[in-house]
């Protein structure tokens, strides 16, 4: 607002602003201490919803099937309970990831429920919470971060909300964010095990993993038989290098639910890891005859048939995968098809497919973060350009990501990863010396994937190097020792 008035009338002006803001004030609080219109009077109502909440953090099958049960008896007490309706979203939305249920029919399912508690409660943390999550999902992140957003402006205690706007920050490679939303969120909850994981996560990729696995050790120390932080400090381990101890833990959890398609997935990547193909298999095709709808159970076992050169059969599942995910797949799940089709292609030589569904992927908008499957669709589209004398075009590629590379060293990223994408982007630039030098601190990081060094095509100008030679023989006796090892430990526990 402006003031008109005569220097002499200054206090006049000073009374009238401050009261006007003082009335403003008032207003703007008013609707604050009003009690939101989604809460209960119903105590069988709010029982069981609690009870649903605690199940619903397990983040098993079976878990969230309790709390999808949960939240339904929630709503047979008090059909008006807006929350109970956000959990049955929301529990939704994690059985595609975690269940058996496809990740667009998980939406499908979740966004009534979403549109049904912000028509009772348009105050609903836990709506906005859910609507976030939801969008997230579909790879819209600005939307889904508004939502977040929202979701805490209301009630900054939804600890929820705080994990997936942490997550999205994360996807878009904003890892200082990322951290800042963790901390606050820990000082609430200083116990909760996702808030730990995702955590440990973001300190890793900021290059301070031994300080993340002291995290977990101290959480698993606490909750030995808890499945999510078994399954996610063997991920960790495995990360470090350390192939034999995340063996133990995947073997623990495995051991602990033997049925639940995230501890297969863990088990059976250790498994690939050591080069034991058909003990991985032997995992998938179990969890698959559970839940064969788990993406990443799918997503797992259709890489085994491609490193044991099963392309055919590779194919087959890709299709399977494509016809079961709709019509319209959320955009991250799309470009993920493009690239598998992609790398068939590029098994058989086919540069001519390969890049049209590499070109394909990376049409469109593409958030800017630290988003490793782009950027090595990005390096893949510059060799399969190259190899179709497309030199501008692969030079472009190249630029692109190369500032994306930089971007991510910018927002702290110094994990093994970006160093093997970083040789990558080397080795297609001829830059042969700088490569192995990438490769060797990808290695002193923890990269211990051999199967990527003698199939990944960006790397053939690099295989006739003496210290290329010598890392790769460093990694196969790395393994060789720690498959010895996890062999004595399975024999000693018949």
């Amino acid at each position: 607002q402006s003031f008109d008035r005569e220097m002499g009338d200054l206090f006049a002006i000073q009374d009238e602003i401050a009261s006007d803001i003082a009335t403003a004030l008032l207003d703007s609080f008013a609707g604050l201490t009003q009690p939101s219109t989604g809460q209960t009077d119903s105590l069988a109502a709010a029982n069981a919803y609690r009870t649903g909440r605690l199940h619903w953090w397990r983040r098993t099958p079976a878990e969230l099937q309790k709390a999808l049960s949960y939240f339904a008896e929630a709503l047979e007490h008090d059909s008006a309970f807006a929350p109970a309706y956000a959990g049955l979203a929301d529990s939704w939305l994690l059985m595609g990831l975690y269940g058996n249920i496809s990740r667009p029919n998980s939406i499908d399912k979740a966004q009534p429920m979403i549109e049904k508690a912000l028509a009772i409660d348009p105050r609903s943390a836990e709506a906005f919470a859910a609507l976030g999550l939801a969008r997230w999902q579909i790879g819209q992140h600005d939307s889904a971060e508004s939502s977040l957003l929202q979701a805490l402006e209301l009630n900054d205690n939804y600890i929820p909300a705080h994990l997936w706007l942490a997550g999205v920050l994360g996807e878009l490679g904003r890892f200082p964010e990322e951290q800042r939303v963790l901390e606050h969120a820990m000082t609430l909850d200083p116990l909760n095990e996702l808030l730990v994981i995702n955590y440990a996560e973001n300190l890793r990729i900021r290059g301070e993993a031994e300080k993340a696995l002291q995290l977990l050790a101290d959480q698993v120390k606490l909750r030995p038989g808890s499945m999510l932080l078994l399954q996610h400090f063997a991920q960790q381990q495995y990360l470090a290098g350390n192939l034999v101890e995340a063996w133990r833990l995947s073997h623990r959890s495995y051991q602990l639910e033997p049925d639940n398609p995230a501890g297969l997935v863990a088990f059976a990547k250790t498994w690939t890891a050591l080069g034991e193909y058909e003990e991985a298999e032997r995992l998938l095709q179990q969890g698959l005859a559970e839940t064969g709808s788990n993406q990443s159970l799918l997503s797992t076992y259709w890489l085994n048939l491609v490193l044991t050169g099963r392309l055919e059969e590779a194919e087959g599942l890709l299709k399977d995968m494509i016809a079961s995910s709709g019509d319209q797949p959320p955009v991250s799940m799309l470009r993920g098809f493009q690239l598998q089709q992609a790398l068939l292609a590029l098994a058989r030589e086919d540069w001519v497919s390969a890049e049209a569904q590499l070109a394909a992927s990376l049409e469109g908008d593409q958030d800017p973060g630290y988003n490793h499957d782009r950027m090595f669709t990005l390096s893949l589209a510059a060799f399969t350009a190259a190899k179709l004398d497309e030199e501008k075009v692969a030079a472009n590629r190249l630029d692109t990501f190369h500032r994306e590379l930089q971007r991510a060293r910018i927002n702290g990223v110094t994990d093994s990863g970006i160093y093997y994408l970083e040789a990558g982007l080397q080795a297609l630039r001829g830059q042969n010396q700088e490569a192995v030098a990438s490769l060797q601190e990808a290695y002193a990081r923890g990269f211990r994937e051999l199967w990527m060094l003698e199939v990944d095509w960006r790397l053939d100008t690099l295989r006739d190097e003496a210290e290329f030679i010598a890392l790769k023989t460093r990694i196969e006796q790395d393994l060789e020792r720690d498959l010895a090892e996890v062999r004595s430990i399975s024999v000693a526990s018949l």
